[in-house]
């Protein structure tokens, strides 16, 4: 969102097929144990929520997250990149499915998104976004 100087309100920005809702979070434990709970946390949110992912995705979702990949193949000290998705379902006023990503940016914060689809013509069928969808997305 940015604020608009005109009117003293947030306006949200404008463009693309999803509406992005996310935040960073400091990494406190393992990967592993950050993994499981932020599923748990997801499986509890309002509203409610499904992972859509099957089991062997998450699976190898996991496994690749917890093992990494390094920022530069050429530097044997290279930063190691963790970074997971999942696809999910939320019940708002209409079924929205969601693309989780988790993307650790640096030793101690990660980034996770939700990208909602949301546009009327984005090839996939999905219901498009009204205004009046908004404010449930911002109480997520």
């Amino acid at each position: 969102m940015s604020r608009d100087e005109t009117h003293g309100e947030f306006a949200w920005l404008q463009g693309g097929p999803h509406l992005e809702v996310g935040f960073l979070t400091e990494l406190k434990t393992s990967h592993e144990e950050f993994l499981s709970e932020l599923l748990d946390m997801v499986s509890r949110t309002t509203p409610k929520a499904d992972i859509v992912s099957t089991v062997s995705e998450l699976a190898e979702a996991k496994k690749d997250f917890l093992t990494g990949y390094p920022w530069d193949d050429n530097d044997k000290n290279s930063f190691i990149i963790h970074d997971w998705d999942a696809l999910a379902r939320f019940q708002f006023k209409e079924e929205r499915e969601s693309l989780i990503k988790v993307y650790q940016i640096s030793d101690v914060l990660i980034h996770v998104n939700f990208r909602f689809w949301g546009d009327v013509d984005d090839g996939w069928g999905h219901a498009g976004l009204k205004n009046e969808d908004l404010p449930d997305f911002v109480m997520f």
